[in-house]
């Protein structure tokens, strides 16, 4: 599951252009960050399944800007709570620059 959580702070990260694919993983980037939201992905994954994570799915979660995902997160609440932890995660990673 952490692998998981890392490969959604590198796309978050790369697809806001903090990083580069060829940034080394920098631990200031992700603070006590992977856990957190490791911990969230432990509730999802057995409620929607490991399948549910796709690229296209990661891809559309980072960008925040499609319909789907705003319709998923109303529904599931759990995404809800990834969306709160990302937005969080989003307001250290301001703080740390």
């Amino acid at each position: 599951m952490e692998e998981l959580a890392k490969k959604f702070l590198d796309e978050i990260l790369y697809d806001n252009d903090f990083v580069t694919r060829w940034t080394p993983f920098h631990e200031k980037m992700y603070g006590d960050w992977v856990p957190k939201v490791d911990k969230v992905l432990e509730k999802i994954v057995p409620e929607l399944g490991i399948e549910f994570f796709t690229e296209d799915f990661i891809q559309m979660f980072c960008d925040g800007m499609s319909d789907d995902i705003e319709d998923a997160i109303e529904r599931h609440g759990c995404l809800a709570e990834l969306h709160k932890v990302l937005n969080d995660y989003f307001e250290w990673l301001g703080e740390t620059e």
